[in-house]
């Protein structure tokens, strides 16, 4: 048995959208734990909801006693306002997805106070920062906030794709995609495993999902505008292998593990939103990750 004192950690992960969101990455990330925890006597909670019709607000909780906690920074700074989480025993602090969690359009300023906090209270905590694109803002982060820092990168020419084969097909408009996903992809795709198809924005994903259901192939659909319940459901339908080809934003494009995927279809290449300069990093995520 492990002794309740030995870990006591949160594990901080982006929520990719709005904050009523129940991402993917959390779930996948408590699923992991518990079966890797299973014989250890480790306990884990989730900083998300996971009953909604029996949900009770952070106030009316009990405090936390799991020596594990995983969620995103909103919920857990929620759960240290309210006093429900003991930082004086926190001995790990994880931003999973590190180069998101700290963008200055992400989840940066709760990312920050959630660790000054937990230093204020538990000056030995191990930080400990994971993410397949390392970018400035981590590197910066590292060297203001975590002193006496270990790390490990892979040099970026040595990031690459060689397990997965990719093939660029030329396509001179959005209605050649369709039929070239028709004829020359799915076809064969479907025999082999599942596909993700991914896609820029709310609107491609509404019509390739149209155009593909036109054409007969059963297709499901996540993006923004679908509920937290709709999304839970295509999501765990997809990983019980119910469905074949799942649409996808860029909702799902760090950190989905599914063994059944044997393609990944760009629809639309990943661009930077400022510039609409070609995401490298994205494409990477994308491919490596879910490929």
């Amino acid at each position: 048995m492990v002794n309740k004192k030995f870990l006591k950690c949160i594990h901080l992960l982006p929520c990719h959208t709005t904050k009523q969101i129940l991402t993917v990455s959390i779930w996948q990330n408590v699923e992991v734990l518990r079966k890797m925890g299973k014989y250890t006597g480790i306990t884990s909670e989730c900083a998300v909801a996971m009953d909604k019709k029996h949900y009770a607000p952070i106030s009316k909780q009990p405090p936390v006693s799991a020596q594990v906690v995983i969620g995103t920074p909103g919920t857990i700074k929620k759960w240290m306002s309210n006093r429900k989480l003991d930082l004086t025993e926190m001995k790990i602090l994880v931003f999973d997805e590190a180069d998101h969690m700290l963008a200055e359009d992400g989840f940066k300023d709760d990312s920050l106070k959630i660790k000054e906090e937990i230093g204020r209270r538990s000056s030995h905590c191990q930080v400990l920062l994971f993410c397949a694109t390392c970018n400035a803002n981590v590197k910066k982060f590292l060297s203001r906030i975590v002193e006496g820092y270990n790390q490990l990168f892979v040099k970026k020419d040595e990031l690459s794709l060689k397990a997965v084969k990719q093939y660029k097909v030329h396509c001179p408009d959005e209605h050649t995609k369709t039929l070239v996903i028709r004829d020359r992809i799915l076809e064969l795709g479907e025999y082999v495993g599942q596909t993700i198809i991914f896609v820029l924005g709310r609107n491609n994903a509404s019509m390739l999902h149209k155009a593909l259901a036109d054409l007969g192939y059963a297709v499901t659909t996540i993006q923004g505008a679908v509920s937290a319940e709709d999304r839970d459901k295509i999501v765990q339908e997809f990983k019980n292998n119910l469905t074949k080809v799942l649409i996808s934003t860029d909702l799902l494009s760090r950190g989905f593990d599914q063994q059944r995927v044997s393609l990944v279809i760009n629809y639309d290449l990943p661009v930077k939103h400022q510039t609409s300069e070609p995401d490298y990093e994205v494409y990477l995520h994308r491919m490596g990750r879910i490929g």
